[in-house]
């Protein structure tokens, strides 16, 4: 969801949440992660904040601490198990394609991107 439809839902998860800055809207994201491997089979622990938000012109967005509706995207997974939750980015309301990634090295290399619109 993005705009004001993922404001109603951010705003009746938690009525402490901030609204969005001018010019800004959010995204609530629904992820799904399974856990395919691990080294030594052990568990990894997961949340929102493992995703980094990028401009469609490739700008790093800065990440908003949101509570977001349950369930939220948080947790530890074993090789075969899956996590489902919302995770929330604020983005410019005119960006036309913004994108998040996981796994991303220092220098911003690697790791898998995924869009945030259909």
């Amino acid at each position: 969801l993005r705009g004001d439809a993922a404001w109603q839902k951010i705003s009746a998860a938690n009525r402490f949440n901030d609204p969005p800055a001018d010019g800004m809207e959010y995204i609530l994201a629904e992820i799904s992660l399974t856990l395919l491997t691990s080294k030594d089979n052990k568990a990894v622990s997961f949340n929102e904040y493992d995703f980094t938000a990028f401009s469609s012109d490739g700008a790093e967005y800065e990440q908003v601490i949101i509570v977001p509706p349950n369930p939220d995207f948080d947790g530890r997974l074993f090789p075969g198990g899956m996590l489902t939750g919302y995770a929330v980015f604020q983005v410019r309301k005119n960006d036309p394609a913004p994108r998040v990634v996981i796994g991303e090295d220092y220098y911003g290399q690697g790791g898998a991107w995924f869009s945030l619109v259909k």
